[in-house]
């Protein structure tokens, strides 16, 4: 039983952050080819991740606008799946 408990310790230690979030929603495309990750890191900020958890771009909620990984605004309004099927 201590083995088990230390593997699940390490395992979630292990993991991305976000991995264990209840904030984030995997997106997936055919064949359940996992694309990406849409993750809420708070309440005025919705982030778009790709696999291996790097952030493709961010939706600003009280500027209502979507934003690359460098800042630039590409789109008033949520268009993070787009980001995610590039």
């Amino acid at each position: 039983m201590r083995r088990a408990t230390l593997a699940l310790i390490l395992l979630a230690a292990a993991a991305p952050s976000f991995a264990l979030d209840l904030n984030t929603q995997e997106i997936r495309g055919p064949g359940g080819l996992l694309l990406g990750k849409i993750v809420t890191t708070s309440s005025a900020r919705i982030e778009a991740r790709d696999p291996l958890g790097r952030v493709l771009g961010y939706y600003d909620v009280k500027a209502n606008e979507t934003r690359d990984a460098k800042g630039t605004v590409i789109a008033k309004g949520n268009v993070l799946t787009g980001l995610l099927t590039k």
